[in-house]
């Protein structure tokens, strides 16, 4: 209800869900955006935070770099089930060799003995505890401190608010385009509102396909992929090896057969418009 009384419209009763959406996790949001503005340079700011990897100088071909690497591996883990090799790049100049036994999986993600060498000499480099870039690629969506679905559950919902306060500030501004020109300076809290109000409209195609982006990832990795009954039977201890291996297969064949489908259907469109 308004102060004269009158009934509030439409425009009028998303106010306060636009400004109490936008306080509520404006600062959340906030971290959330900064960690993953910076996640982009993770590998820089390791690096940058262990200087002892400073003195890498890697050779100037592959091949040079591949031999420093496999001598290092020949001599001290020449028993090893598998080796990776991860040679320097743009953003790394250390070469990173992953060890594993006999029974481990040299596809897991998880696992194995890593060690950074030098690029040029195979000297082992010992760098001081830091999680460097990856704390912060990890805090952009799964926090601190938290357990990890619960984490991912916040972000889902803050993200989700910051959809619901873009949609209801659109419509609480009714001329928001109108006065995306306009900007009083000196007017006190007018001048706040219009540079608000600016920097909203300029930045609005943006923040609605980020916003919108996340919520499908998020609460597609937190829900339909999570209750995949698949992955559920895959991962059980209990589940029959052959049973479980007919499963992984046909579900193979299922996602081959939609990636034909999606082809196909690509093609039919592109004939269609020639």
């Amino acid at each position: 209800m308004r102060v004269d009384a009158k009934p509030e419209g439409p425009r009028q009763s998303m106010s306060w869900l636009h400004t109490w959406a936008s306080l509520i996790l404006g600062w959340l949001l906030y971290a959330i955006f900064l960690t993953g503005t910076l996640s982009f340079f993770q590998n820089e700011i390791t690096v940058w935070m262990k200087p002892e990897f400073h003195q890498s100088v890697p050779p100037k071909t592959q091949i040079e770099q591949t031999r420093v690497a496999l001598a290092y591996l020949q001599q001290h883990h020449p028993d090893a089930g598998s080796w990776a090799i991860q040679l320097p790049n743009s953003r790394q100049n250390t070469t990173t060799l992953t060890i594993r036994s006999a029974g481990e999986d040299p596809r897991a993600r998880r696992g194995g003995t890593r060690v950074t060498i030098d690029s040029a000499t195979d000297e082992v480099l010992q760098a001081r505890e830091t999680r460097g870039g990856p704390f912060l690629y990890r805090f952009h969506f799964e926090l601190y401190g938290l357990p990890r679905i619960w984490a991912r559950w916040m972000v889902g919902v803050a993200t989700l608010l910051m959809l619901v306060a873009i949609i209801s500030g659109v419509i609480t501004h009714k001329k928001i385009f109108k006065d995306f020109f306009t900007f009083r300076p000196g007017k006190g809290q007018r001048s706040w509102l219009d540079a608000h109000n600016a920097t909203a409209v300029f930045a609005l195609p943006f923040h609605i396909m980020i916003t919108f982006r996340i919520n499908v990832r998020v609460w597609f990795k937190t829900t339909v992929f999570r209750l995949n009954p698949v992955k559920a039977i895959v991962r059980a201890k209990n589940v029959d090896r052959k049973l479980r291996e007919k499963i992984v297969a046909s579900a193979v064949k299922c996602l081959h057969a939609v990636k034909v489908a999606a082809l196909v259907m690509k093609c039919k469109l592109h004939l269609l418009h020639r």
